[in-house]
Order: C-alpha cells, then structure tokens, then sequence
C-alpha cells in the first residue's frame, strides 16, 4: 500500500485507502494499538488515514469490529455445531 500511495502522489488516495480499510477493518485496531503504546513506527497512509479522519475513535471502531466479528463465528460454530449434533 505504501509503494501505491508514493507511485500515486499527484492524486488523492482517500478513497482507495477508505476502500483498504474496508477491506481489513483490522487495521484500524493495530494503528490505534500502536498510537496508544506511543509506539515510533510507521504506520504507513492507513496510519494516517486512521488518525485523520477516526481520531480517538478510530481504536473503539477496531475493537468493537473484533469484538463482533468474533462473536459472529462462536455464535456461526454454535449453529453448525448444534445441527450437526440432531
């Protein structure tokens, strides 16, 4: 992605980098993480994506994404689960 956006510099990226994200929900999870260990990396043009347009809000997104997504494969599991056990 990054070697995308410097090959792309004349034009604006927002879009795609709004469509990566959707893409990979995860992401906003791992750049949250990251700024609130203070960590020096770089988090790339999603990084900033993330932090320009989400805020503080952008890390609660991610979690909350992880939260659901996980509980909709137990809850997937549990359904399979049961009509196998019949």
């Amino acid at each position: 992605m990054v070697a995308l956006a410097v090959r792309l510099k004349d034009h604006p990226l927002e879009g795609l980098l709004a469509l990566a994200l959707l893409l990979n929900p995860q992401e906003v999870h791992r750049v949250g993480l990251l700024s609130a260990l203070k960590a020096p990396v770089l988090t790339g043009p999603l990084g900033y994506l993330v932090a320009e347009r989400l805020g503080a809000v952008g890390p609660l997104l991610g979690l909350f994404y992880l939260v659901g997504f996980g509980g909709a494969l137990a809850l997937l599991a549990a359904l399979v689960f049961a009509l196998r056990d019949r």
